[in-house]
């Protein structure tokens, strides 16, 4: 066995003990003694060998009367691994066992990932986490039941490629900690966009990355306590009882005067209809067909969008909602001239295009559904007016009709939560409110005149 220690005084006369590997030779650490004596240096020095070597001095308090129980061999085999650690010849699976050792001991608290993982850019990792057809986070959803649907993840990706590529540029996955999130929320928020949008914007990428902390591609949750943004949020904007009966009473204010526009024309005010005394959202309106049409009810099996076609509906529940008479005579109206005669008629879309796998586009019913509140003169300054605009007419007329009956209120708008249908109540009209008493026996009466 080879020498275990050196002692040498300092500038003060101090003797400081070099402890040694005693198998190779080679320095482990330095402790001071705190005293000016060779010979109580030599005892301590000893002993420290023998029964543990003590923390280093920390401040003016020496911990060097508490030793360790630390033996020499376990330091010694402590700067070996410290020292393999700091050369080239360790490897990520290195790496992770000394980690796991450590975790499994109770010495490292947090994640354990393997560092190759992280070492992707974070704006790749992003992209490819919203990428439909490839995500392991969403192949996992689908096989789970849990379907996202392909629009939202293209929306997603361009929210990524719109804020999050600029801010974070060629960042790694490992490098991003919670005070960039936090950096980043403030630049959106300071952009003076509102807070549900800001939100929003970070919600794809806080997604992203607790799921891949989860996965162990990043050893800390950096999206933990992150707090949202607040503030007032704007509701949409509703038609009046006057307003609704003006654009919808009658096909006035949607005749157009091309020929060729005629139809789209017509196609848009039923689907206005639809949502002005069903309650249902756009998407609901143009996936409706043939079979869906009943005695006195729509059954709203399917949602549609450009993106993911029919799907089910938002949620995941076919459902029947009352449909006026005169309502469903124009949609089987409707239905009599699609071009589409080769198709099963059961499959056939009540608001065919062109094409017969496709509905008309949204796009299409909201150009002529602006045209029609143009001509009807209705005021739309600094209001955000649409077809769902309709639906949310019904909704709070529905909840003024019912004394706040929120109940009421969700049957006709199938929301299951009731932190969705709660905001309709907050809506009152203003001649509605001086004259509560005096509201007709139906809110939809401007529907039989149709």
């Amino acid at each position: 066995m080879g020498r275990s220690y050196y002692l040498y005084p300092n500038k003060k006369g101090i003797y400081l003990a070099e402890i040694l590997n005693p198998k190779t030779g080679e320095r482990i650490c330095t402790r001071n003694t705190g005293v000016k004596s060779r010979d109580d240096a030599l005892l301590l020095a000893a002993d420290w060998v023998k029964n543990g070597i003590p923390d280093r001095k920390r401040g003016r308090v020496s911990k060097y009367k508490k030793p360790k129980t630390l033996s020499t061999e376990a330091t010694a085999g402590l700067a070996d691994v410290l020292r393999y650690c700091k050369s080239g010849d360790i490897d990520a699976a290195g790496a992770m066992d000394i980690a796991n050792a450590l975790k499994s001991r109770g010495l490292l608290s947090i994640g354990v990932c393997h560092a190759a993982q992280g070492r992707q850019s974070l704006i790749k990792f992003l992209l490819n986490f919203w990428d439909y057809d490839k995500s392991e986070y969403l192949l996992d959803k689908r096989a789970h039941g849990k379907n996202v649907t392909k629009r939202y993840c293209v929306e997603s990706a361009r929210k990524i490629k719109r804020n999050w590529q600029p801010h974070f540029g060629d960042m790694l996955l490992s490098e991003i900690t919670r005070k960039d999130l936090k950096k980043f929320g403030l630049a959106l928020y300071e952009q003076g966009l509102a807070s549900a949008t800001v939100n929003n914007e970070l919600s794809v990428g806080i997604t992203a990355l607790k799921w891949a902390f989860y996965e162990k591609l990043i050893p800390e949750d950096v999206t933990a306590e992150l707090m949202g943004f607040s503030g007032d949020e704007k509701k949409r904007d509703i038609f009046t009882q006057e307003e609704a009966v003006k654009l919808l009473d009658t096909d006035t204010h949607w005749k157009e005067t091309r020929e060729d526009r005629q139809e789209s024309s017509e196609k848009a005010y039923i689907a206005a209809l639809v949502a002005g005394t069903s309650a249902l959202r756009s998407g609901e309106i143009r996936s409706l067909r043939r079979e869906d049409i009943g005695e006195n009810v729509l059954y709203v099996r399917h949602n549609y969008n450009n993106f993911d076609g029919l799907k089910k509906p938002k949620n995941n529940e076919e459902q029947p909602v009352y449909l006026l008479p005169k309502v469903r005579n124009l949609l089987l109206s409707l239905l009599d001239k699609s071009p589409h005669k080769d198709i099963e008629p059961a499959k056939q879309f009540v608001f065919w295009s062109a094409d017969a796998e496709k509905p008309i586009s949204a796009q299409t019913v909201l150009k002529y559904f602006h045209s029609a509140v143009e001509r009807a003169e209705i005021n739309c300054a600094g209001r955000k007016l649409d077809l769902h605009s309709l639906r949310h007419y019904v909704a709070t007329a529905w909840a003024n009709n019912t004394g706040g009956d929120l109940r009421q209120v969700a049957k006709v708008t199938r929301h299951k939560d009731f932190k969705q249908v709660i905001r309709y109540s907050d809506h009152t009209f203003e001649k509605e409110v001086a004259e509560m008493g005096k509201i007709a026996s139906s809110i939809l009466n401007f529907a039989n005149q149709v």
